[in-house]
Parts: C-alpha cells; structure tokens; sequence
C-alpha cells in the first residue's frame, strides 16, 4: 500500500484540505466532546461549501459522549449520523476519506488510531497514514466500499430518540459503577487529584456531561429566537453552576434569590467560572451600582427606592433563583 506518513496532527491537516472537494466521510469508532469542539470548525467551513458530510460512528464500550452526538446530529441533520449496529464483536475503525468528484484520483484517505478526541486531533501520539488513490487505486476502493457497506447495511440512522436511550444507558452505568469497591475509587480519586493538581486550576470549572448537555440546548432555544428558557435539573447537577457558564456570552447579570445564603454561594459559584472582577452584592447594607454582574436579594430590590436606581434594560440576563431569562 502506498501513501503518505502524517507527520502533523489531524487537525492542521484537515484545514488545509479544502480545495477540490466533493466529499467528506468520516468513520470512527468513538466521539469525544472535545474533539467535536475541535473539529466543528472544519465541518462547518465544508458545509458552507455545500459539500456533503458523512460519519459512521458507535457507542462501543459505552465512550462516545452523548452531548457530541447530539451536537453532530443538529449540524450535520438527520441521515448522514450512523450509529454501527453489525455483528461484529468490536469497532475500531479510524479512518477520513477526502473525495474528490472530478477527479478521483486526487482522492485520499487518511487510516490510523486517531478517533474524535482533543488529543487525539492534537498532540496525543497517533499514527496516521494518508493512502492516495492515485498511488493506490485497490486500497482506496477497498475501503471505500467497506464505508458504504457499513454505512448502508451495517448501522442505523442516529435521532435523538436513540441518542437518549443512550444517555440512559450511561445514567444506568453510573449507578451501578457507584457500587464498586471502595478501594478502586480511591485509586480513580488519587489519579484524578494528581491529574488535577498538574493542570491549572481553571479546569476544575469545566462544564460536567448534563450542564454541556443543558447548555447546547439553551443555545439552540436562543437561535430559534427564544428569549425565555427553563432548565429541569436534579439537585447535585449543578443549576448554578450552568447558569454561570452560560451566562458568559453576557456582560450585565443579574442574580435574584430571596436568602442571602443563596446569593452568597452563587456569588462564589459565579467568581469560580467568570472571576470576581465584575461582580457585586445588592442585599442587605450592601448594595455595589458599580458592578455589571449584581447578586440581588428580592426583599431588596422589591423596595421602590431600590428598584428605581436600575434601569430597565440594566440586564441582559437574568437569573430568578433558578429559573433564567434571556
């Protein structure tokens, strides 16, 4: 087989290879959040080329992220997401296919380790190898039409209904896992904390699996034209937490709760996500008009001489304990 050794990450070489395409399809065995987030960039400079995208990709051992499906589902729409539903034991397929239409010959492939995951789009080490059609014609068809085997005859059409049965199937997960040996938590905990201690200190307020879930469908809501969003969230999910990370596209907050307690610790969560340079209190002998971001009491802010210092439009987003209002 001949090719091309990939001697950059993925990522670079995937923007750069925008000239003469007729289409992109994309076969990986799992989905990572992140490198969605990396690869989005690309997929949507394609699109707007109205090139037509494909993925075949699985839930094998449970480690595509629900959050990225849904996210590729909406961008890509209903019909080019497949989910691998053959009889084969596992799924390990890696591989980009770059076609080009009017000249197959300039078509390529790109076959090796590198699943959707931010290291392995970047600088984890992977081993990835271009096999040009022109050098190699067998190769190049051979799987080629494996992908449209699979694709066709081996998967079924990703909708949000699977993608939540899914999700389900995680939440199942989760709980058993919750029963195992007190020992091998402690392990996950110490590689975890280790893990943590070597990073900076802003990856401990990264969004966790149902907040990125919950935030992409606010986003949606807000492009449909939505002014006005409710969150349905168990206790321990973090609600104030997605309020903060949601509301960073926004420079004027306002936080209105009836106890202090309350404001206080959304005060902490919010100075955690967006730093505490713009954020003030309004309850009781404190009452900080400088501040963008203000933490409000209703008992306070209820009260006419109160509520006459803010303009109507002083906020463009609002928190009422709970429930948000864009």
């Amino acid at each position: 087989m001949k090719g091309n050794a990939i001697t950059k990450n993925l990522i670079t070489k995937f923007n750069m290879e925008m000239f003469d395409l007729s289409g992109v399809d994309i076969i990986v065995s799992f989905i990572k959040k992140s490198g969605y987030d990396k690869l989005e960039p690309f997929l949507k400079s394609v699109l707007n080329k109205n090139i037509p995208i494909r993925v075949l990709t699985s839930t094998y051992m449970s480690i595509t992220d629900p959050i990225a499906l849904s996210k590729l589902l909406d961008l890509l729409g209903e019909g080019n997401v497949k989910l691998y539903n053959g009889g084969a034991p596992s799924f390990h397929p890696k591989a980009y296919f770059f076609k080009n239409g009017e000249n197959i010959e300039k078509s390529y492939i790109l076959i090796g380790s590198s699943n959707i995951s931010e290291p392995a789009l970047t600088n984890g080490i992977e081993w990835n190898y271009q096999v040009n059609c022109s050098d190699d014609f067998n190769a190049y068809n051979y799987y080629q039409n494996q992908f449209e085997d699979l694709f066709y005859n081996c998967s079924y059409t990703m909708t949000e209904k699977n993608i939540k049965e899914y999700r389900d199937t995680l939440i199942v997960q989760k709980e058993n896992d919750s029963n195992m040996n007190t020992n091998k938590h402690y392990i996950q905990h110490t590689l975890l904390s280790n893990n943590i201690r070597e990073n900076s200190i802003e990856n401990l307020f990264r969004p966790n699996q149902a907040q990125e879930e919950a935030l992409f469908e606010l986003e949606k809501t807000t492009e449909d034209g939505n002014k006005k969003a409710l969150i349905v969230a168990a206790t321990g999910i973090g609600k104030t937490f997605l309020a903060a990370f949601d509301s960073q596209l926004f420079e004027s907050v306002l936080f209105i709760a009836h106890r202090e307690e309350i404001l206080n610790q959304a005060y902490e969560t919010f100075a955690k996500v967006r730093g505490n340079k713009n954020l003030g209190k309004y309850f009781g002998n404190i009452h900080d008009l400088d501040k963008t971001i203000l933490f409000a009491s209703v008992q306070t802010l209820s009260r006419e001489e109160h509520l006459l210092k803010f303009k109507h439009s002083s906020f463009k987003y609002i928190i009422i304990d709970g429930a948000v209002i864009i």
